[in-house]
């Protein structure tokens, strides 16, 4: 069990290095700074919420079917994408809005940034891959019991979980030496980055590229 926990967790350790960079970890540092930790922390639940249904679902041995469903999930994520690309994009910065992670998130908040993070992760088509590569992995290394391989799996999530929270804490940090024009350039930018992955996500669908 630890030896599947540890290699989970180096795994984890690996991949938040090397496959972190992209529209959600922008969004997420946006988000981070501008809404403030708890916000942040709200959206990596969220990510990691949607790490944890694809790798139960692959471990369960129905990647296959998930894989039958990647361009539909191309599409609808490429809509959502473009539609959290142009409100970003359009959003005006306030930096009395952010907090310092003292105030309590309304309800209303609260769904809104778990359901952001979960929908972007969920709809990319890459995370799929991802976790079905992740899912072959423990069967390769894990053959004792299908309990380690989940532990695995889960070890995997905690790290990577872990290294969104740092990622949105290292964002607060810098908020306060950023002005509210450099936070509207901000917006731009990750809402241009949201909208061209989007307009990606759907071209792949149409031209059966995510096969």
């Amino acid at each position: 069990m630890i030896y599947a926990l540890l290699t989970g967790m180096k795994y984890g350790l690996i991949l938040s290095v090397t496959f972190s960079l992209g529209p959600v970890f922008f969004s997420l540092l946006q988000t981070g700074i501008q809404k403030g930790f708890r916000s942040g922390a709200l959206m990596a639940a969220g990510i990691a919420l949607s790490d944890l249904m694809y790798a139960f679902v692959c471990q369960l041995g129905l990647s296959q079917l998930v894989k039958q469903f990647e361009s539909n999930i191309a599409a609808v994520g490429g809509l959502i994408a473009i539609g959290f690309g142009i409100a970003t994009f359009m959003k005006k910065s306030r930096l009395e809005v952010a907090d310092n992670g003292t105030n309590q998130p309304q309800r209303v908040g609260t769904f809104r940034f778990i359901s952001k993070g979960f929908l972007l992760n969920s709809l990319n088509p890459a995370v799929v891959l991802f976790w079905i590569g992740m899912a072959s992995v423990a069967s390769a290394k894990i053959e004792k019991s299908p309990a380690e391989a989940y532990i695995f799996l889960a070890g995997i999530i905690s790290i990577l979980f872990s290294s969104d929270l740092l990622k949105v804490y290292f964002a607060r940090r810098i908020s306060n030496y950023l002005s509210s024009n450099t936070l509207d350039w901000m917006n731009r930018i990750v809402g241009l980055c949201l909208t061209g992955f989007g307009v990606w996500l759907i071209y792949s669908a149409l031209t059966g590229r995510i096969q």
